[in-house]
């Protein structure tokens, strides 16, 4: 009967360790990336780029004064950025040779109407999904930053005159 009992104290110690680990790792999953942003994030202090780099291009993100921004975890190609008053928020991503309408509607709800503007030497393709978001892409030579902006329509062209400022340049890939 002794051995029984310890068996069965073995099962449940067991048991509930397996399950210890497997709620830390659905915690750091669904919240470590919420808490890697908050951490680091970083507020410029004065006008400043953010460079996001993806095999073959990069693209210079120009950010005034009082603008914050994280990167992602492990990944050079995504950034979140916020408006120093935090109603804007917006999430970039860094592609190479992807469709630019393709890039711009896996951030949303599917059969979005992109209009297209050429602004400068890219060209901003966008569309508004509901009273507080926009998706969209800045493509220039194969060169796509898609984004997300969350704000509302007031910010309309607080979000158009950041985008006009994006830059992209070729970064040679060597095999």
């Amino acid at each position: 009967m002794g051995a029984s009992r310890a068996r069965a104290s073995v099962v449940g110690a067991t048991v509930a360790g397996a399950f210890l680990v497997a709620a830390i790792g659905v915690a750091t999953v669904t919240v470590g990336p919420t808490i890697w942003s908050v951490a680091t994030a970083e507020v410029s202090g004065v006008d400043t780029t953010l460079t996001l780099d993806a095999e073959g291009a990069s693209a210079s993100v120009p950010l005034d004064a009082g603008w914050s921004f994280s990167r992602a975890l492990f990944d050079d190609t995504r950034a979140t950025l916020r408006s120093p008053d935090g109603v804007m928020t917006l999430q970039v991503h860094l592609l190479v040779e992807a469709d630019p309408e393709a890039a711009a509607a896996a951030q949303t709800v599917p059969n979005v109407v992109f209009d297209s503007e050429p602004v400068g030497s890219v060209t901003v393709l966008h569309a508004r999904t509901d009273a507080r978001s926009t998706v969209g892409a800045v493509v220039e030579e194969g060169a796509v930053l898609a984004f997300t902006s969350t704000a509302p329509e007031t910010y309309d062209a607080e979000l158009a005159a950041f985008l006009s400022r994006v830059e992209f340049s070729r970064i040679a890939v060597t095999p």
